[in-house]
C-alpha cells in the first residue's frame, strides 16, 4: 500500500512540474511555441488574436521525435497533457515525448486552410537571433508527418515540401507561409540535427532531396491537469 502511494505522488508530482500554470503566457523566454492562423487573414500572424489561432507551447525538450496532427490535437477539448513520441528511445528515465499546453479557444475548423505558421523560441537571458535553438520543428502538408502524398507511389516532393527551423527567433516570434494547409507538425531536440546541419537551420525547404518518411501517426495521450493549479510556478 505505501509503495502503491508513493508511486502515486511520484507520478502526480513529475506531472505536476512539467505541466504549464494557466498563467504562462503564450510567447514566452525558454519555451518553443508553434500557432496557426487562416490564410483569409492575411499576410501576417496576430498571435494576440485569440478568436482565430491554434497555439501549442511547451518547455519539454524530448528524447526523440515527436509527431503531431492538427486536427487531433486541436481539436480535442484539454488544454493540458502530454503526447508520446512518435519514435521510441529506451533506457531513458524521462517520459517519450512532449508536455504541452494548448491555446484554441475551440477554433479548429477542419475546412480552414492553415497555410499561416508562427513560430518562436530563443534562450533566456541570452537571446541570439539566428543561432542555434533548443528545439527543430518540421511542418508537413500531410497528416502523421508524412513527406510524401501517401496516396501517390510516385508523388513529385517539390509540389508539397516541408519545412524545418531549428533557430532561434526574435521574442515577437517569426510569421511564415506556407503553399498548403499544414496538416501535421513534429518537435524534436535540436542538438543532433543542429550538428549534423553544422549550425541551425532557418525555414529550410525540403523537397527532392528530402529523406523517408517518420510515416508513424501520433498518439495523443490526454492528462487532465486542471487539479494541479497548486503548481502554477513550477512544472
Amino acid at each position: 500500500m505505501m509503495v502503491s502511494m508513493l508511486g502515486s505522488v511520484v507520478v502526480y508530482g513529475y506531472l505536476a512540474a512539467h505541466a504549464f500554470a494557466a498563467t504562462v503566457p503564450i510567447g514566452h523566454s525558454g519555451n518553443l511555441t508553434v500557432a496557426f492562423f487562416s490564410n483569409e487573414q492575411g499576410d501576417s500572424c496576430d498571435i494576440n488574436a485569440t478568436t482565430h489561432r491554434l497555439a501549442l507551447t511547451t518547455r519539454t525538450i524530448p528524447n526523440s521525435y515527436t509527431c503531431f496532427n492538427v486536427a487531433d490535437i486541436f481539436s480535442q477539448s484539454n488544454t493540458t497533457g502530454f503526447t508520446n513520441a512518435t519514435q521510441h528511445v529506451y533506457n531513458t528515465e524521462e517520459p517519450n515525448g512532449i508536455f504541452w499546453r494548448l491555446e484554441s479557444e475551440g477554433n479548429y475548423d477542419s475546412q480552414t486552410n492553415y497555410s499561416r505558421v508562427w513560430y518562436e523560441q530563443y534562450a533566456p537571458g541570452n537571446i541570439q537571433v539566428g543561432e542555434n535553438a533548443s528545439w527543430v520543428v518540421y511542418f508537413y502538408a500531410f497528416p502523421d508527418c508524412q513527406q510524401l502524398d501517401p496516396a501517390k507511389a510516385d508523388a513529385d516532393p517539390d509540389l508539397n515540401p516541408w519545412f524545418e527551423d531549428s533557430c532561434q527567433t526574435e521574442p515577437g516570434g517569426q510569421c511564415r507561409t506556407t503553399p498548403y494547409s499544414v496538416k501535421s507538425f513534429a518537435i524534436n531536440s535540436a542538438e543532433d540535427y543542429n550538428k549534423g546541419h553544422g549550425g541551425c537551420e532557418t525555414w529550410a525547404y525540403q523537397g527532392s532531396s528530402g529523406a523517408s518518411s517518420f510515416g508513424q501517426p501520433s498518439r495523443t495521450i490526454s492528462f487532465i491537469l486542471g487539479g494541479l493549479a497548486i503548481f502554477t510556478t513550477t512544472w
